[in-house]
């Protein structure tokens, strides 16, 4: 089979590499090379916590969640190139809840 670039071998859509560098900062942001948002994700002492939204380079979401404490939390809903949504999963602590 042939893989997809930025997919996991399921086909399944994978987050950027957040690393930040800014402890004090409120929220961490990553543009494209075309100065579009790629993504942006709250802060609270260095660590992931609040609403993380990832985008294509067109601007349409490409993944809508949720970090508590660095964690991943709640729903989180992953969308294809063309705006659909595709996958939705559910985390505590940052596990994921198999239903």
């Amino acid at each position: 089979g042939k893989s997809i670039p930025g997919a996991e071998p399921s086909g399944l859509i994978k987050e950027s590499e957040i690393i930040i560098d800014d402890l004090d900062a409120k929220k961490h942001e990553m543009y494209f090379e075309n100065g579009q948002l790629k993504l942006t994700v709250g802060l609270k002492n260095g660590l992931k916590h609040g609403n993380l939204k990832e985008f294509y380079k067109d601007g349409r979401l490409k993944i809508r969640g949720k970090y508590k404490e660095d964690l991943k939390s709640g729903e989180w809903s992953y969308y294809n190139n063309q705006g659909e949504l595709i996958e939705v999963k559910e985390f505590k602590e940052g596990e994921e809840i198999i239903r």
